[in-house]
């Protein structure tokens, strides 16, 4: 009975150990994970879509835009340059899920009342990236120019089984951004999969 009792006990730092490397290698997961999803989101400000091109295209063919334009302009979007906001916007993330909370709104709606507390309860208060960007160019700034295109992103949140929230704003010209949470998951082939986007305003 003493030795059966000795042997939990001799356990117990291995499994604490264990314990304690698993959440050490699930936080890493989710850091890699999350900036990546960040930059993946991010270079969308280069890509140049299938309408813009056929609206461009119909511009030229009604004598509204020169092909010389054309090319300085799709030159233009795909050498801008890509911003992200050096400090994580976790404290307007929890605003917007108390305003949706108490309106019953778009995200509570599209999740529970629960899950939104949850996650308003998880948010820290705003920190500073601290980590250098090198993917595709993308670059920190703490400068928020009205004119020009950048991202906020808030912190992830755990909001179930391997169910992970995030905020992001995209400021993309003096009167035109949009504002959605994104519910994503790990993966272990793509390092995250985004499982649902709720927008709440496009302008």
């Amino acid at each position: 009975m003493q030795m059966g009792q000795n042997a939990i006990k001799s356990l117990f730092p291995i499994l604490f150990f264990v314990l304690i490397f698993s959440r050490s290698v699930t936080g890493q997961n989710i850091e890699s994970a999350t900036n990546q999803l960040m930059v993946d989101i991010i270079l969308q400000d280069t890509i140049v879509s299938e309408n813009k091109l056929r609206s461009i295209h119909s511009k030229i063919e009604k004598g509204l835009l020169t092909v010389e334009d054309s090319v300085k302009y799709v030159h233009t979007i795909k050498e801008r340059n890509l911003l992200l906001y050096k400090y994580q916007e976790n404290i307007k993330a929890a605003e917007i899920l108390r305003e949706d909370l108490a309106e019953n709104g778009v995200v509570t709606s599209e999740l529970s009342p629960d899950i939104v507390q949850k996650a308003i309860k998880q948010f820290p208060s705003n920190r500073e990236y601290v980590f250098d960007f090198q993917w595709g160019e993308v670059k920190l700034t703490g400068v928020l120019d009205k004119w020009v295109m950048y991202h906020k992103f808030s912190s992830p949140v755990c909001i179930g089984d391997n169910s992970y929230l995030i905020f992001h704003y995209h400021h993309i010209s003096l009167r035109n951004h949009s504002i959605e949470f994104l519910i994503f998951s790990l993966d272990d082939v793509e390092g995250y999969q985004i499982k649902k986007k709720i927008g709440l305003v496009y302008s």
